[in-house]
């Protein structure tokens, strides 16, 4: 390729040649920059030119595409050549991105780039293809707008070129310009965007739109007069719109723009020069002033302008505006004004709006009663369409129908005493009665229509509507009081008229159950019919309802949505609730339920009264029924209280002669042997036998009287345990050891087993053992001879069970859910086998109960045996072991107590020793009194040295707990005053707790107390001061 003269590129080493050279290129770039008005005229000429001066055979112009973030080959010049040719085609193939390329490496860069051998370079995807052409070295630098990259310019040669710095610096400095042009031609091609909308809006308005200019600036300092004068002279059209030259009887705007003022207003008119003068004094800024001119064939002509003016350094300089042609409005006018006066008079003085349109549907005339009934004055509605006082939804229907009668004459309705909305001037709709009627004057069609407002006549309709209405739901209310149904059938009728008569969404009403102070859901109707859910027990003061019944008043609300009453917010607007009306239903101030309604609709004050009517009688039949189930429940309660009292005298009998058999048959073997003693003098083999019989009857009878004095002190709540540290298995073996005379004169063998895991509970051993002792006796004596019972006592979970089972007759299905009740027997006839009162298995109850435990019989029925089971707590103790002087050590050597001193105030001796004992047992140090003052005199005595804390009793005589914890209060800090204190006690009700709390004490227990609970509460209160 540079074999040809005429293309080859010469190279001066002549260093002022070469400086002048790129200033040429400069000033070549600038000239090109100038002359062209886009990039893309100009990049062509850019790049031939930097190509032939610096003597590169290629130069590209890639650009930034912004939507996908690369760089495409916009436009190329290079030498004639084939392969340059290719080299370019196969280029535009190829999307740059940061970093890839040489273009990509000017834009990781934002700065120029020199490749002295491109062979040698990496990542360069045209590599190949460049050496394929040739090429050995290149450049390229950024455009750039800032720090924003627009495109990049690349440089190609053949041969290796050295980098040039100052090369790269000018051309940097050439890429900015370049930016700037760029920069400047968006600005440009936006402004020539902007007129051409300019102009387009210009042309299509269908409103005038004219410019004035004037000869000379007008100061506006100069009084109005002469500045009304200076517009008249020197102001003439500089521009408008066809649409405004068509107002003069024009075509086109050339036919009007060079017009002056003077040849357009008629300034012998007043008005007009009053409208200059306004728009002066005005600001230069008038809005729908009126003007009045001619065109061109002499006709009155009047507009509507809107006008302002350009101030530059003091002076008006030019005039902007618009103009409306409102001829035809003021043409109106004055056919109003020529009416015939007999007709005025009677428009004028009708009550009712009279309106006359034309075939256009644009209003003539109207009377002074469209302003009243309309809200319009006159002037707003002479020259407007009629459609001004129709609702918009029917404004269509409306020009159909007139357009389909005035071509066919065709009526869809009667033109008389029709009832139409119409639209008022402050945009609500109202009912209007409107008669038309129609005549033809000089060939053209009129309408004449008399309007009338029936606002109030639908008002009064619709009272009387609402008033059926009302009356139809109290007549629905009170049939169904008056018909004998259920309360729920009556509510349910009650609901159902509410929704029907008073258009609800659903009704609900609900009725107080004075016990629990809650509003239980009776009826539902409407959209929903359910009874459960979360209002179907509402307490009185939550949510509206119990807000109703907590006050006692009505409530009524057209904003359910924003409503802070209706909690589920996101249910009223998903269900489009608008209103709801409650009322509380009260007969002589007692609160009986609630009715409550939900609509979609708004709801009046006429509503609520029909609710106030409705819930009165409702409350009546509530009232009524409620009455009527009390007095058939009391009737009911005093026949089972008189078959309960008939049945608990039978029971009493029964008892009495149960008792009077049990105790006279041990007493008749007793008094016989005795007399056998006494009389016969028997040998000591008989002696024995009679002996043993003696004493084995005197312990049935005391246990008998045991058991009897117990089931008594039970009743009274005066059976109390003894609560201490013990071990189950010798009190087992004890009572085994009773029972076992009369299981071996029956032959029954008794077996025991024991897990030692399950011995050590805290109870009292003597209860214990006589539940034991019940138990087997029941067993033994349902066992027949030779049969066998089995004790066990093993441990599951954190229960200790003693499990007794035995081979013996078994229970049936029938009798084994009474088999804990008192004076309850399987066979309780004269003719039973087996003797005893009933008693001993409810009395095992209620002490394993005491003792916080349970027990339960098992029997897969008669003839099968039985299993009865005990289950206890068990407490976290080890076993006892005594020391050497005798006195109880700690269960545990690394007692949780260690180092405690407790102060123990109890009036029961009982009471003190067992708490003391569960404490000591523990590690702590425990001093006890008796009293109130005792505990006084100990902190006194004291000596600074206090105890860790105070655990007191609080019923005690003379002074109780509340009474020492004040005194004591009162005291300062070293001598006690702020001591840690519990209340141990046998009031647990919550507001004995509460009132614990209020006298001072920091921890609330109640008796029976359990031993971790108390070594808890010790620590956590002692670890808190």
């Amino acid at each position: 390729m540079h074999d040809d003269s005429k293309n080859s590129i010469s190279f001066s080493s002549n260093a002022q040649m070469e400086n002048d050279a790129r200033l040429n290129l400069l000033y070549e770039i600038g000239r090109i920059l100038a002359s062209e008005e886009t990039m893309n005229k100009a990049a062509s000429q850019i790049l031939e030119a930097i190509c032939r001066n610096i003597q590169f055979e290629l130069g590209e112009l890639w650009c930034m595409d912004k939507q996908d973030k690369i760089l495409r080959l916009e436009n190329a010049w290079h030498l004639p050549s084939p392969p340059l040719e290719n080299f370019v085609a196969k280029s535009r193939q190829f999307k740059f991105t940061i970093g890839e390329g040489l273009p990509g490496k000017v834009w990781s860069k934002n700065a120029p780039v020199w490749l002295e051998n491109i062979g040698g370079e990496n990542n360069m995807p045209r590599k190949f293809f460049a050496e394929e052409t040739g090429l050995q070295s290149g450049f390229a630098f950024p455009i750039l707008l800032g720090e924003k990259l627009l495109g990049v310019f690349s440089f190609f040669s053949c041969e290796s070129r050295q980098p040039d710095a100052a090369l790269l610096q000018m051309f940097a400095a050439v890429g900015n310009h370049i930016g700037q042009f760029i920069k400047r031609e968006k600005i440009e091609s936006t402004l020539r965007e902007s007129e051409d909308r300019y102009r387009a809006f210009i042309k299509q308005s269908t409103e005038g739109m004219w410019r004035f200019e004037l000869d000379e600036k007008i100061p506006a300092n100069l009084p109005t007069e002469q500045q009304v004068q200076r517009a008249f002279r020197d102001g003439f059209l500089a521009e408008c719109n066809d649409s405004m030259a068509q107002m003069y009887g024009l075509k086109r705007a050339e036919d009007l723009v060079g017009s002056r003022i003077s040849e357009l207003f008629d300034m012998t008119d007043a008005a007009n020069v009053e409208y200059l003068r306004t728009f002066i004094e005005s600001g230069y800024n008038l809005t729908d002033a009126e003007l009045h001119e001619k065109d061109i064939a002499g006709n009155d002509k009047y507009f509507l302008n809107s006008l302002v003016g350009s101030i530059e350094n003091g002076n008006l300089v030019r005039v902007w505006g618009t103009q409306r042609d409102i001829t035809r409005q003021k043409l109106a006018e004055q056919n109003l004004r020529e009416s015939e006066e007999s007709y005025r008079i009677v428009a004028e003085t009708a009550s009712d709006a009279i309106i006359k349109i034309d075939e256009q549907s644009t209003i003539l005339f109207v009377n002074n009663s469209v302003e009243r009934i309309f809200g319009h004055t006159l002037k707003e509605m002479l020259g407007q369409p009629l459609t001004m006082i129709i609702p918009e939804d029917l404004r269509e229907r409306h020009q159909v129908g007139l357009r389909r009668y005035l071509g066919t004459g065709e009526r869809h309705l009667s033109w008389a005493g029709i009832e139409i909305p119409a639209l008022h001037a402050d945009g609500h709709t109202f009912p209007l009665e409107i008669s038309f009627g129609e005549y033809n004057q000089n060939g053209r069609r009129f309408f004449i229509g008399i309007a009338r407002d029936i606002t109030r006549r639908k008002k009064s309709e619709r009272a009387l509507l609402e008033r059926e209405r009302l009356a139809l739901l109290n007549s629905d209310v009170s049939r169904a009081l008056i018909e004998n149904n259920s309360l729920p059938d009556i509510l349910h009728t009650c609901t159902e008229a509410v929704v029907k008569h008073l258009d609800a969404a659903f009704a609900r009403i609900w009725t107080l159950n004075k016990e629990e102070n809650i509003l239980e859901l009776q009826s539902s109707s409407g959209i929903y019919t359910h009874l459960d859910g979360e209002h179907s027990r509402v307490p009185v003061g939550k949510f509206k309802i119990g807000l109703i019944a907590k006050e006692r008043k009505p409530h009524l609300t057209n904003s359910v949505v924003g409503d802070q009453r209706v909690a589920d917010q996101d249910w009223a607007k998903r269900e489009g609730m608008v209103a709801f009306a409650g009322y509380p239903l009260i007969v002589e101030e007692r609160l009986v339920g609630v009715v409550g309604m939900f609509a979609r609709q708004p709801l009046t004050e006429k509503t609520l009264e029909a609710l106030a009517a409705a819930a009165n009688v409702i409350a009546l039949g509530i009232e009524r029924k409620q009455t009527e189930t009390e007095r058939e429940r009391l009737l009911i309660s005093e026949q089972q209280a008189r078959e309960n009292a008939e049945t608990a005298n039978h029971a009493k009998d029964e008892f009495i002669a149960v008792v009077s058999h049990e105790l006279r048959s041990p007493l008749n073997a007793m008094l016989g042997w005795t007399r056998i003693l006494q009389q016969q003098k028997p040998n000591e083999e008989m002696t024995d036998y009679a002996l043993d019989v003696i004493v084995r009857n005197a312990r049935a009878q005391s246990k008998l009287i045991e058991d009897l004095l117990d089931m008594a002190r039970l009743n009274e709540g005066k059976l109390r345990l003894e609560l201490l540290p013990i071990e189950l298995a010798p009190i087992i073996v004890a009572a085994v050891e009773i029972i076992k005379p009369t299981a071996d004169a029956k032959n029954i063998r008794l077996s025991q087993s024991f897990d030692e895991a399950a011995n050590f509970i805290v109870g009292d051993g003597e209860r214990l053992r006589q539940v034991v002792e019940n138990l087997l006796s029941n067993a033994v004596k349902f066992t027949p001879e030779g049969g066998r019972v089995d004790i066990r006592l093993e441990r599951e979970n954190d229960e200790a069970k003693i499990v007794i089972s035995d081979t013996g007759q078994g229970i049936s299905a029938e009798f084994l859910p009474q088999i804990f009740g008192r004076f309850k027997q399987a066979d309780p006839s004269t003719t039973r086998r087996h003797g005893g009162l009933g008693i001993g298995l409810s009395l095992a109850r209620d002490l394993v109960e005491l003792h916080g435990g349970t027990i339960s019989a098992q029997s897969a029925g008669e003839g099968t045996g039985a299993i009865f089971t005990v289950s206890l707590p068990l407490r976290m103790i080890a076993p006892i072991k005594e020391n050497s002087s005798g006195k109880v050590e700690s269960m545990d050597s690394q007692g949780k107590l260690n180092g405690f001193w407790i102060l123990a105030v109890d009036d029961e001796a009982d009471a003190r020793e067992i708490v003391s004992f569960m404490l000591q047992i523990n590690g702590a140090k425990v001093t006890t009194a008796n009293s109130a003052v005792e505990a006084l005199e100990i902190l006194k005595e004291s000596s600074g040295h206090l105890p860790d804390v105070l655990l007191s009793d609080i019923s005690m005589p003379n002074e109780s707990g509340y009474a020492l914890l004040e005194k004591i209060r009162a005291l300062s800090q070293e001598n006690g005053g702020q001591i840690p204190a519990i209340a141990l006690t046998a009031f647990n009700r919550p507001e004995d707790r509460q009132s614990a709390f209020e006298a001072g004490f920091q921890k609330h227990l109640g008796k029976p107390v359990e031993m971790e609970d108390l070594i808890s509460a010790i620590i956590e209160t002692a670890g808190a001061r």
